[in-house]
């Protein structure tokens, strides 16, 4: 709907809404919308399979409403998806569902991560004692935690093997560390 709004007429930019263009301007705005929740299926497939097809485009459809795409990459179109979840009604009732937006999102996060070099054990092993307290040590990008209350990494990776999957409660919160295998892009390789 966004790319709708703006139009350029001899170098000059005006706000328009779509929806008053009359009903050939609409088919756009609802393929624009129906190409967003395309995406998200794609960004949160176990969120998709947790919530069920209804639920599922009812919460898109509302978190889309909240926070329209604004970046130029749609990449980043449900960076804010986890935390609308968890402090929206009917969502924030059921926090197992922020948390599997928040754990899509990490994994994605992890994949989509630059590739930069990793350091070998072999390398550390080579150094000298007198340089260890000089060297500084950073995460790989790929690197990421994301602390959850529901234990929905086995979850997400049922739905990606195609099985049907049960969802349990974890007791008390968990740190999930995750990244990826170093020249690899599968998201089955994550650490």
């Amino acid at each position: 709907m966004a790319f709708l709004r703006w139009f350029v007429v001899k170098g000059k930019q005006f706000c328009c809404p779509a929806s008053t263009g009359g009903r050939f301007f609409k088919v756009y705005d609802n393929a624009y919308t129906l190409r967003l929740l395309e995406v998200l299926a794609e960004d949160f497939p176990a969120l998709h399979s947790l919530l069920g097809d209804q639920k599922f485009e009812q919460a898109l459809r509302a978190y889309l409403a909240a926070h329209p795409s604004h970046h130029p990459s749609i990449r980043w179109l449900g960076r804010h998806l986890a935390a609308w979840l968890a402090r929206t009604e009917p969502w924030s009732d059921h926090l197992e569902i922020a948390d599997m937006a928040a754990f899509e999102w990490a994994l994605g996060l992890a994949f989509d991560a630059p590739d930069a070099p990793v350091l070998e054990s072999e390398t550390l092993a080579g150094l000298a004692a007198d340089e260890w307290p000089a060297m500084t040590l950073a995460f790989h990008p790929a690197f990421g935690t994301v602390d959850l209350l529901w234990d929905v990494a086995p979850f997400q990776q049922i739905v990606a093997r195609g099985d049907t999957p049960r969802l349990r409660a974890i007791a008390t919160g968990t740190a999930f560390y995750l990244g990826r295998v170093a020249r690899s892009r599968q998201p089955d390789r994550l650490l």
